[in-house]
């Protein structure tokens, strides 16, 4: 099965675009071409273009461009694609986006393919066993009430319960969603709203939601993405060393393949020395995972991060050395 073709490459992408339009102008079909394509593709695409003995699919007259198809341009599937979409529908989180009707139908058009895995293919041990329930009828009602209120910049209403046990209800107006892979759990980040302003950022868990009303405003300003970012981003990142030994700075480099990272490689010693980036809840998360390295790294700083990750470790010690002795114990 055939992974990649040039068919599906933003050039045929931009030439799709354009031709999907029975007339347009030459100007505009270049700034088509640049916003489908690369900002320089159009100094390739539209001599071809203008030479009516090159792309014989097209006419260039009087500065513009007209299309000589009856039909607009249509690229069906891939059985790579349908196969992929199979596996994504028997997903349960597929739920949350659509209606049991939209996935019936759709998987009725796919029946002659098989999926391209299945859960049962893989063997998760670096995620929590205590994620949310996809299935259950309030979350899918919650999920997709904040979604629609994302999409409309909607105000809402949700009451819930803070990891702190405290029970909140307010108005917020939702910005973002967010899953993690990690926790599999789905969470939003949302600005509470009070006497028609925004005064703070908040992050809400779906499985903390009680409940949730829509109302009928809409708030008026986009979202400011750069403020909900420090919102959610650590005030420093860790440093840290990753040696050259049992593949650590590939390994590294894949399990931080999603987040933010400046890196350098010493060539003469192979060392990589690392910034990484990541969002202040996900702290024990990167904790977690930058303890199964091992002595592959080394953290530097800060410091904070730094005594957390020590303590840690501190107890795996001291929980080793106590089963130690309890198998010595049971032995004897």
């Amino acid at each position: 099965m055939e992974l990649f073709s040039e068919i599906y490459s933003a050039y045929y992408s931009a030439v799709s675009a354009l031709l999907s339009h029975k007339s347009v102008k030459h100007h505009d079909a270049a700034e088509l071409i640049r916003k489908k394509a690369f900002s320089e593709s159009d100094f390739f695409i539209m001599p071809k273009l203008e030479d009516e003995n090159s792309w014989r699919f097209i006419k260039y007259k009087d500065n513009e461009f007209v299309s000589v198809l009856k039909n607009k341009p249509f690229m069906p599937l891939t059985i790579l694609e349908k196969s992929w979409l199979k596996a994504v529908l028997n997903d349960e989180k597929s739920r949350l986006f659509l209606d049991n009707d939209d996935i019936q139908k759709i998987q009725s058009k796919l029946d002659d393919v098989n999926p391209l895995y299945k859960k049962s293919h893989f063997n998760y041990f670096d995620i929590y066993k205590d994620g949310d329930n996809f299935t259950d009828e309030n979350y899918i009602n919650h999920f997709r009430t904040v979604l629609e209120a994302v999409k409309n910049q909607r105000i809402i209403e949700v009451d819930f319960t803070s990891g702190k046990g405290m029970h909140i209800t307010h108005l917020f107006v939702p910005f973002m969603i967010e899953f993690s892979a990690k926790n599999n759990k789905f969470r939003f980040f949302a600005a509470q709203i009070k006497n028609n302003r925004t005064v703070k950022i908040v992050t809400i868990n779906f499985s903390r939601i009680n409940s949730l009303r829509k109302t009928d405003s809409i708030y008026p300003q986009k979202a400011d993405m750069k403020r909900i970012s420090a919102y959610k981003r650590c005030s420093e990142p860790v440093r840290l060393k990753i040696f050259p030994k049992r593949n650590g700075v590939e390994r590294f480099m894949l399990e931080f393949a999603s987040y933010e990272k400046h890196t350098e490689i010493d060539e003469n010693t192979g060392i990589c020395t690392a910034l990484l980036y990541f969002d202040k809840q996900d702290e024990t998360e990167i904790l977690i995972r930058l303890l199964s390295f091992g002595p592959v790294i080394k953290i530097e700083a800060p410091q904070d991060f730094l005594d957390k990750f020590t303590e840690r470790i501190s107890k795996q010690k001291k929980l080793l050395l106590d089963n130690k002795y309890q198998k010595f114990r049971s032995d004897c």
